[in-house]
């Protein structure tokens, strides 16, 4: 068996997250995965959670994920990424940037993800209203796999 290397695990992940293919994500990800990500209150855990917290993908149009910088050391991987977007109803383009940090463990599956992101950037571009509404999906969507 050849061992997937942690960068081609993170690059899947994040194709398969564009393409809003939830399954081939979860597929990269540890069963007992933590995510830790601004958006939510408190840490995802599981891969069912984050599938979960995922479907807010399918109402984003035209997402677009890409990879800015990306790099590698024994099993983690650090990036910078960029997520573009066109808001609905407005039609508005958004940008995000943020880093991502990933552990892959030795089964070549993502164990910890942890983003840092600009909220203020987020709800800047978003709106007010919006980025309240997000709040409130992704907030019930993280209590699902929270313990």
């Amino acid at each position: 068996m050849t061992r997937t290397e942690p960068e081609d695990v993170v690059r899947g992940y994040t194709a398969a997250k564009e393409r809003r293919d939830l399954d081939a994500m979860a597929e990269l990800l540890d069963p007992d995965v933590l995510s830790y990500d601004p958006s939510f209150p408190e840490p995802v855990r599981g891969r069912d959670a984050c599938r979960k917290a995922s479907e807010i993908l399918a109402t984003v149009p035209d997402l677009k994920i890409g990879i800015l910088n990306i790099m590698s050391k024994g099993d983690a991987v650090a990036g910078e990424f960029v997520t573009t977007f066109l808001m609905p109803p407005t039609g508005r383009r958004i940008e995000l940037r943020y880093a991502k940090f990933f552990r892959v463990n030795s089964k070549g599956l993502i164990a910890e993800e942890r983003e840092y992101s600009d909220s203020a950037e987020k709800e800047r571009q978003l709106g007010q209203d919006a980025y309240n509404a997000f709040l409130s999906q992704v907030d019930g969507s993280s209590k699902a796999g929270s313990t």
